[in-house]
This record gives C-alpha cells, structure tokens and sequence, in this order.
C-alpha cells in the first residue's frame, strides 16, 4: 500500500463533552472512524494522534495504531490542525518511514464510508492532483446570507445590499460547497511541509448531505442516531 490514515482526536471538547468517545448504540464516535478508514483497504497504517489515554485505549481496540500520546501544546482549543499532522508526520518518518500519500480523516464526521474514502483517493490519482478536500453543498446558497446588525438593522444583509440578487430565483444562483471535514487526501509534502491546501492543485470529492454530518453538539449527535436509524443501522450486523 501507498498510504497512511491519520484520525486526529483530542480529549478536551467544548461544545459535547467526551465527544470523541460518546456513545452512539454501543460504539464510540471514533469507531465509525476507523471502521471505514481499515474497510477502505488503502492504508498500511490508521494511525489516531490523541493527548487522552482514555481515547487511546479505545481506538487501539478498534484496529487503531495510536503509536505517541500528542504533547500537550498540541491539544489546545487554538492548536493548529496542520502542527497536529506534521508533528505526526515527524513521528512516522523517523519511526516507519515516508509514504507517497497521507488521508486526514476527521471523527467527527462519522458517517464517511468507505467507498468515499476510495473515491476521493481515485479522483486524487486521476486528477494527478495534490489534494482531494471533501465538500457538500450547502443548506442554503450563500447568495442568501448576510449579516443582521445588533440593532437588527439588514443594511449588510446580501439580499437587501445588492439589488442583482433581489427578485432572483434561487435555482438561477450556482451551487455552493461547504467543507464537511471528512476528508483530506494528499501527497506527503502537503501535509509535511503545511502547504496551503486551496492555492495548489486541489480538487473537491463532493458528498451528499446525509452523509456530511459534521457532529459539534448535542442537537448534532441527535440528528447522527436518527439517520442512522432511518438507515437500520445495527453494529451487529456490518454496521452502515
């Protein structure tokens, strides 16, 4: 194989606490992680970087190689994602070795399977492209967007502030895309060397909505169980 799969999954969380590890019908949020990224057959390595024993724990029993406990300033709320890799990056060159492709596959967004994961690393290889980000269109076009003022003025509302929107209908606007964080999949220098992910040659794997749920809070987690249900999700029988 050519790649390694890199989950990051810190132990502190704001907004769900435990977030990482909270239950959904018996299994931690991160299992359905590292379930897809193992079944997708892509990488020599699932690798999860975590500052929390507790997490660690779970996800080696789960298939995951979590080699290191991540150092401290790198578990902040303001820690970067891009130190959070290279640093992991750092570790697995000087331990295993380089590999032509590295996937950031975030655990907070459950629900990419495993076919997405080897779609978006076959468009990586057609597009002989040097990243794959993962989009899905958006709720509502950001034509429609705008800022309301405290005083609840709508001068910087977009609709009311450019007239060539008024009246237009919402089928005649371009669709817009929203990262939903699932995946990464690059070349090794993009991530080693923090190179700027849009200003290359980045392509978008496009995912449907149902699938790009990106869990932040608890109404978020309430909506993952009732698609999974609308899915007859059962862990005993495969799972999704």
């Amino acid at each position: 194989m050519k790649s390694i799969c890199i989950i990051p999954a810190r132990g502190g969380s704001k907004g769900v606490l435990n977030k990482n590890i909270i239950d959904i019908y018996g299994k931690p949020l991160i299992y359905f992680s590292i379930r897809s990224a193992i079944e997708s057959n892509l990488f020599d390595k699932v690798i999860v970087t975590t500052d929390s024993e507790d997490i660690a724990n779970v996800c080696i029993s789960y298939g995951a190689e979590v080699p290191f406990i991540r150092p401290s300033y790198l578990a902040k709320d303001n820690s970067l994602i891009k130190d959070v890799i290279t640093h992991c990056l750092k570790y697995v060159e000087k331990e295993y070795k380089t590999y032509p492709y590295v996937c950031l596959k975030q655990p907070t967004t459950p629900l990419v399977s495993k076919e997405d994961i080897i779609k978006s690393f076959e468009l990586l290889i057609d597009k002989k492209a040097d990243m794959v980000i993962s989009v899905s269109e958006t709720l509502y076009n950001v034509n429609w967007i705008g800022f309301v003022e405290e005083d609840l003025s709508m001068k910087n509302f977009k609709l009311f502030s450019n007239s060539k929107i008024c009246g237009t209908q919402r089928q005649d606007f371009k669709k817009t895309y929203i990262l939903n964080g699932g995946i990464y999949f690059a070349k090794w220098d993009m991530f080693y060397n923090k190179k700027e992910y849009y200003k290359q040659n980045t392509y978008a794997y496009i995912m449907p909505k149902e699938r790009s749920i990106d869990i932040d809070t608890e109404f978020d987690i309430y909506l993952l169980k009732f698609i999974l249900n609308r899915k007859n999700f059962c862990i005993s029988h495969g799972g999704i």
